[in-house]
C-alpha cells in the first residue's frame, strides 16, 4: 500500500483541508486528516463546512482522485456532512486550556479523578517526557493493542511522527519503582493537542497513574500556549456494558465540554467500490479474517440513519 498527501483549498472560505491518499493495488482511497480550517486556524461554521465538503466531493469526483472517502480518525469530528454521504453522530470531549486556570480545570474534574491523581502523586510515581521515552511508550502500546486484538502500528510509524513533528509532539511515560505504568503520545499545535495514542500496563500497580499522566500533560501543554486538549473521540450512543464504557467514562471525568458532530464516508465510484469490497471479502475468507466494521457501520446498526440527499 502506497500513501501520499493532498491539500485542498477553497478560496471562498479561505480554508484548507488535509487528506491522505492510499493506493491499494490500483484502487485509491481518500481519508480526511482534519476538517477544514481557515488559514488563521479557525473551524468553519456548519453551513460553510457543508459547502466546502460538497465542493470537495465535486472536485475529487471530477478529477477521479479516488474511489471512496473512508471514515476519518476519531479525532476528526465534523460540523457538517456532504450530500449523499453515510454518516453517524459522534463527539469528543475538549478541555479549554486558553480561558481557564489550572485550578479551574482541576476543579471541573470528577471527584474520583481528583482523588486518584492526588493518590498517584502521593505514592511517588515518576513521569518522564521526551522522545527518549518512545521505546517504553511503544512496548506498552504494543501490549495494549495485542490485549485488545487491535491493529498495532510499527515502531517506525512513531519514529517518523516524532521526527517530522519534532517540537509539536508530547511523548510521556509514567513509572512506579522503575516499571512503566502507562504512556501517551500527543501531537499538538497552538490550536490544540490531541490524545491520539495511549497505553497502559496489563496491571497498573498504582491507581491514578494514567490520570496523573494526563493531568501533567494538560498542565505542560497549557504552559506552551496550547488552546485546547482534545480526548479524540467519543460515541454518542449508549455504550453501557461494553469495553467502551470505561474508556468513555475516563475521558468524560476530566471535565471537558462534549462537542457533538459527525463522522462520514462516501463511495465516489460505486462500481469500483463493489469490485474492491469483493476482492477484500475473498482475501478475508482465504486468510480466515473477520468482517471489518468502522465506527460508522457500528453506530448505524444501532439506529436507522438516512443518507443525506441533495434537496
Amino acid at each position: 500500500m502506497k500513501k501520499n498527501y493532498l491539500l485542498f483549498y477553497c478560496k471562498t472560505s479561505d480554508a484548507i483541508m488535509p487528506v491522505s491518499c492510499y493506493t491499494v493495488k490500483t484502487f485509491r482511497l481518500l481519508q480526511i486528516i482534519f476538517p477544514p480550517v481557515t488559514l488563521s486556524g479557525e473551524r468553519l461554521s456548519s453551513s460553510d463546512e457543508k459547502i466546502f465538503l460538497n465542493d470537495f466531493i465535486t472536485l475529487v469526483k471530477k478529477e477521479k482522485a479516488g474511489i471512496r472517502v473512508i471514515q476519518s480518525f476519531s479525532y476528526c469530528v465534523f460540523n457538517a456532512v456532504p450530500d449523499d454521504s453515510a454518516f453517524c453522530p459522534f463527539g469528543t470531549y475538549v478541555i479549554n486550556l486558553e480561558n481557564s486556570t489550572e485550578d479551574e480545570i482541576f476543579s471541573r474534574m470528577h471527584p474520583k479523578h481528583r482523588n486518584v491523581i492526588r493518590n498517584a502523586a502521593k505514592e511517588g510515581v515518576e513521569i518522564k517526557w521526551g522522545i527518549e521515552t518512545l521505546k517504553d511508550f511503544y512496548a506498552l502500546y504494543r501490549s495494549t493493542m495485542e490485549r485488545a486484538s487491535m491493529y498495532c502500528e510499527p515502531i517506525e510509524y512513531f519514529q517518523a511522527m516524532t521526527t517530522y513533528l519534532k517540537n509539536m509532539i508530547l511523548c510521556g511515560t509514567v513509572y512506579w519503582q522503575g516499571k512503566s505504568q502507562g504512556a501517551v503520545l500527543i501531537p499538538y499545535t497552538d490550536y490544540g493537542a490531541f490524545y491520539l495514542y495511549g497505553a497502559s500496563a496489563a496491571k497498573v500497580e498504582i491507581t491514578g497513574s494514567m490520570n496523573l499522566l494526563h493531568w501533567e500533560a494538560i498542565r505542560l501543554l497549557k504552559t506552551k500556549g496550547v488552546k485546547r486538549y482534545d480526548f479524540a473521540g467519543t460515541r454518542l450512543s449508549n455504550v453501557s456494558g461494553t469495553k467502551l464504557e470505561g474508556i468513555q467514562k475516563f475521558k468524560m471525568r476530566f471535565g471537558g465540554t462534549l462537542t457533538e458532530g459527525s463522522l462520514w464516508k462516501m463511495d465516489l465510484e460505486p462500481m469500483a467500490c463493489r469490485i474492491f469490497d469483493t476482492l477484500l471479502r475473498i482475501n478475508r475468507i482465504i486468510k480466515g479474517g473477520e468482517k471489518y466494521e468502522d465506527i460508522i457501520d457500528e453506530e448505524r446498526r444501532k439506529i436507522t440513519l438516512p443518507v443525506i440527499h441533495t434537496p
